[in-house]
């Protein structure tokens, strides 16, 4: 009984230390500087095109990024969470840089989209789909 009990007490120790190398893996892997582009083509009901290309930093699993100053016209930034086996749920937000490149053709507007993702340890792709789909790409530079 006594053998059993520290078999399986051991067993705990080797399976949460394992699960917390993973895990430290898993932040390693994407850890760092990343070279982000976001490509939004024209719209079909007449939104102009735009590019952006900026630096985001990813520390443990969350990866945050920004282009311009946020809350002024043509700002844009990234966040969210990057998973172990690299899917990524990011939220893309900014405010259009003119009534151009955006629904209101009378001002600026703040927007907000989910981004689906993948990560690989060196590359990441995602995209949005609103009015046109907006494809990101994430390299390490």
């Amino acid at each position: 009984m006594r053998a059993g009990l520290c078999l399986s007490l051991g067993l705990a120790v080797v399976l949460y230390g394992g699960a917390s190398l993973a895990q430290d893996v898993h932040a390693a892997a994407f850890d760092g500087a990343w070279a982000v582009t976001v490509d939004c083509p024209a719209s079909p009901d007449g939104d102009a095109a735009f590019f952006y290309a900026f630096k985001a930093q990813v520390s443990g699993d969350l990866i945050h990024g920004e282009h311009g100053t946020a809350g002024k016209p043509g700002s844009f930034r990234i966040d969210g969470v990057i998973q172990a086996d690299g899917t990524a749920n990011l939220q893309a937000a900014g405010v259009t840089g003119s009534s151009r490149y955006g629904a209101d053709p009378t001002k600026s507007a703040p927007y907000r989209h989910p981004v689906s993702a993948h990560f690989t340890p060196q590359h990441g792709a995602g995209s949005w789909t609103a009015s046109r789909v907006c494809n990101l790409t994430f390299d390490r530079p």
